[in-house]
C-alpha cells in the first residue's frame, strides 16, 4: 500500500542540477562599406553613387573606362550630375515683394518704387484703369438687362393684346424665366392675372405659375448678381496680369 503511494515520487538529489552551457557572444559587426560618391559633395542626395554613371548616349556604356576623377569618359566633357540637380543646382529662394508692386505673383516684373510718386503711379496706372474697365462692363451689362426687360414687356403686352392663344402664355412664361430682371417678376404676375381674366377660365393656374416663377427668378437674379461681381474681379485680374 505504501509502496504504491511512494511509487510516483521522485527522489531528491543532494546537489543542484548542472547549469546550461553559456551563450556565445554575438559576432562582431561587419566593417562599414566605404562610400563611393565623390568626396567633394557634402552629402549624397539619393544614396551612394557608383564610380561610373554612364548616360544613354555614352559610347563607353558597354566598355566603361573610368577617368581620373572616378567618373566615366562621356561624349561631353562634363561629369554626370546627381538626378534633378539638388546639389549642383539649388532652388533659388522666393524673393520678398512690396505690397505696392502689384501683382505679387510675377517676380520678374518691373517694380514700382515704394515712394509717394510710386504710389501715385500705382493708382493712375493700375488701379484707376481697372476700375474704369469694371465700370464699363457694369454699364453695358445693365444696358443689356434693361433692353431685355423692355423687349420682354413689349412682346408680352403685344402678344397678350393681339394674339389670344396659348402661345402668349408660353412666351410670357419663357420670357419671365429667361430674362434676368426685377420687373419680370411683376410682369409674370400681371400677365397671369390679365390672361386669366381675359382669355379663358382655365388660365387661373397661371397665378400659381407666377408665384413659382417669382421664387425661381429671385434665386436666378441673386445668382446673376453674384456672377457679375465675379466678372468684376476677372476684369481686374486680367488687366493687371497684362500690365505685368
Amino acid at each position: 500500500m505504501f509502496s504504491f503511494f511512494f511509487a510516483g515520487m521522485k527522489p531528491t538529489l543532494p546537489f543542484p542540477p548542472p547549469l546550461s552551457p553559456p551563450i556565445p557572444p554575438p559576432p562582431p559587426p561587419p566593417p562599414p562599406f566605404p562610400p563611393t560618391y565623390p568626396p567633394f559633395e557634402p552629402y549624397p542626395p539619393f544614396g551612394p553613387y557608383p564610380p561610373f554613371q554612364p548616360f544613354a548616349t555614352d559610347p563607353g556604356m558597354f566598355n566603361p573606362q573610368p577617368g581620373p576623377d572616378g567618373y566615366g569618359i562621356l561624349p561631353f566633357d562634363i561629369p554626370p550630375y546627381p538626378p534633378f540637380g539638388e546639389v549642383n543646382h539649388p532652388i533659388p529662394p522666393i524673393p520678398s515683394y512690396d505690397p505696392f508692386t502689384f501683382p505679387p505673383w510675377n517676380q520678374y516684373q518691373r517694380p514700382i518704387p515704394n515712394t509717394l510718386t510710386g504710389k501715385y503711379l500705382h493708382f493712375f496706372i493700375r488701379i484707376l484703369p481697372s476700375s474704369f474697365l469694371a465700370f464699363l462692363f457694369d454699364f453695358f451689362f445693365n444696358v443689356f438687362i434693361y433692353l431685355s426687360i423692355y423687349l420682354s414687356i413689349y412682346l408680352s403686352i403685344y402678344l397678350s393684346m393681339t394674339v389670344f392663344s396659348y402661345l402668349s402664355i408660353y412666351l410670357s412664361i419663357y420670357l419671365s424665366m429667361t430674362v434676368c430682371s426685377y420687373l419680370s417678376i411683376y410682369l409674370s404676375i400681371y400677365l397671369s392675372i390679365y390672361l386669366s381674366m381675359t382669355v379663358c377660365s382655365y388660365l387661373h393656374l397661371s397665378i400659381y405659375l407666377s408665384i413659382y416663377l417669382s421664387i425661381y427668378l429671385s434665386i436666378f437674379i441673386y445668382f446673376c448678381l453674384s456672377f457679375r461681381l465675379f466678372f468684376y474681379y476677372l476684369f481686374i485680374f486680367f488687366y493687371n496680369f497684362l500690365l505685368s
